[in-house]
C-alpha cells in the first residue's frame, strides 16, 4: 500500500522530521511527530503492523530493532511475528513482523 497517494485525502496530519513526508493520525487528537520512534507508533496505531522494509522506504529507519526497543521500553506493547520469504536466488530467509497490541 502506497501512503503517499492516500496522505492528501486525510485532514489531519503530522509531519516527519523529514521535510515532505507526513503520515495520517487520528483527526481527533492531531499529533506532531518529532522522532522515528514516534513515526513507527503512529504507523503501528494506524495499520497494525510493520516490516523492516516499509519502515526503510517510508520513513527513513535503518534501525526498526531499536526503535521498537525503545518503543517498548517507555510501555508500548509490540508483538512480532517471522515472516518466511524465498530470496531472488530461491534461498529461504525470515523477516520480522512488528504488530502493535492495543
Amino acid at each position: 500500500m502506497n501512503l503517499y497517494k492516500i496522505r492528501l485525502h486525510f485532514k489531519h496530519y503530522s509531519k516527519i522530521s523529514t521535510p515532505y513526508t507526513m503520515i495520517p493520525t487520528d483527526p481527533d487528537a492531531p499529533t506532531y511527530v518529532t522522532n522515528q520512534s514516534t513515526a513507527i507508533l503512529a504507523h503501528l496505531k494506524l495499520h497494525g503492523s510493520i516490516m523492516e522494509d516499509e519502515a526503510r522506504d517510508m520513513y527513513g529507519v535503518r534501525a526498526l530493532r531499536s526503535r521498537i526497543s525503545d518503543l517498548r521500553k517507555s510501555g508500548v506493547e509490540i508483538g512480532g511475528e517471522w515472516v518466511l520469504f524465498k530470496s531472488r536466488y530461491g534461498n529461504a530467509g525470515r523477516i520480522m513482523k512488528y504488530i502493535f497490541k492495543t
